[in-house]
């Protein structure tokens, strides 16, 4: 029972810290410090900028010409990149 319990709180830890298209930047990077790097090689340059902490990752991807499929797959990187170290 004790595992089980501890296998639920892991999840729950790995779905509380998923960065999904509408996390904000600011947060994906708080979450993550490698998003950084991958939204920086999807040509997402929005990392010091002061929209980071209200724009969401697919606002700002938007705003930079980038497509809904590198969007899916640049958040997908970033949650692989992340789930790494948990």
């Amino acid at each position: 029972m004790e595992k089980m319990n501890k296998d639920k709180g892991n999840k729950d830890k790995v779905k509380e810290n998923l960065i999904t298209k509408d996390t904000l930047i600011g947060d994906a990077i708080e979450k993550n410090p490698k998003a950084a790097e991958i939204m920086f090689s999807y040509g997402l340059y929005c990392i010091g900028c002061g929209g980071a902490s209200m724009e969401t990752i697919e606002q700002g991807a938007k705003m930079h010409g980038i497509s809904d499929e590198k969007i899916e797959e640049m958040v997908k990187k970033m949650n692989e990149v992340k789930n790494e170290f948990l």
